[in-house]
């Protein structure tokens, strides 16, 4: 089956610039031909990695920026060649590093359920933070007056509703210490 008939697009300019990056770099920097490869080409953003040998040719590849690019874009006109990125310098004879990669869960079309971390369930009458569960216990504890605003306010009423921090400590689930620290 051809891939206009499952509805992709060949991913010709990507390839092409990639292919046709030595003979690009040769006719704007012959000094760097032999000592700069392209990596990959993301089409979508526009993005050519490439790798030096050494730092010197990587910063001289920088200095020759727009003129890579000009070229590029003359050469490969659909591939809209926006930025080379110059990764580390991979010593000889050894293959450079890959691009780094967004984690699989911040890709785009990778949302699977079974590989999502398991979600702790919480009650809806037990809230995490210390500050919603000391409203929720001041909203609960006034039957007349309205609730206390600040935290400390609400503190000091719990504090003698409940005759002693002890109690307002076993209540909130946090330490005797804490709540001294709340009253000031």
């Amino acid at each position: 089956m051809m891939m206009t008939e499952r509805a992709k697009v060949a991913p010709v300019a990507g390839s092409s610039v990639l292919a046709q990056f030595n003979d690009m770099l040769t006719a704007i920097a012959p000094e760097l031909a032999n000592h700069v490869q392209a990596v990959t080409f993301d089409a979508d953003t526009g993005r050519l990695d490439v790798v030096p040998d050494a730092p010197a040719y990587g910063t001289k590849l920088r200095w020759s920026t727009p003129k890579l690019l000009d070229a590029a874009n003359a050469r490969v006109p659909e591939a809209d060649v926006c930025a080379p990125h110059v990764l580390a310098p991979a010593p000889a004879g050894v293959p450079p590093l890959q691009p780094h990669r967004p984690p699989m869960h911040l890709r785009s079309g990778h949302d699977d359920p079974a590989r999502r971390k398991p979600v702790r369930h919480r009650d809806p009458q037990r809230p995490q933070r210390v500050g919603a569960r000391l409203t929720l216990a001041t909203n609960r504890t006034t039957a007349t007056r309205p609730a206390p605003k600040s935290m400390g306010a609400q503190t000091r009423y719990l504090v003698k509703q409940l005759k002693g921090t002890k109690a307002v400590a076993q209540m909130l689930r946090i330490s005797r210490l804490t709540v001294s620290r709340v009253l000031g």
